[in-house]
């Protein structure tokens, strides 16, 4: 997940922290980041840069869960936010991930 600004000084700043999820906490989770831990974990394998990445596998497509960070927007700026996701044996019509702001 990358969020970055447009329109500003600090266009190059990634406004995220931990956005590669490469810092973890005590418990072995992404650092800065709050999501569900029975669904959401650590991939060591997988990374679109640096040695981590976040899976996600759920298998009840009624209950979408969430991975959070809060962040400061600034009233009247533009923000751009890029994503890179990969997927694997998803299946069904309401399976995978949407990101959102």
């Amino acid at each position: 997940i990358a969020c970055q600004p447009t329109r500003t000084l600090l266009a190059d700043q990634n406004l995220l922290k931990n956005p590669g999820f490469e810092e973890l906490d005590q418990g072995g989770q992404p650092a800065d980041w709050s999501m569900p831990t029975d669904v959401y974990a650590v991939d060591t394998q997988i990374a679109h840069s640096g040695k981590n990445s976040l899976r996600l596998r759920n298998s009840n497509p009624e209950v979408y869960r969430l991975t959070t960070q809060p962040i400061l927007f600034q009233t009247g700026r533009f923000y751009k936010m890029s994503v890179w996701v990969k997927t694997a044996n998803v299946a069904g019509n309401r399976s995978g991930d949407r990101p959102s702001m």
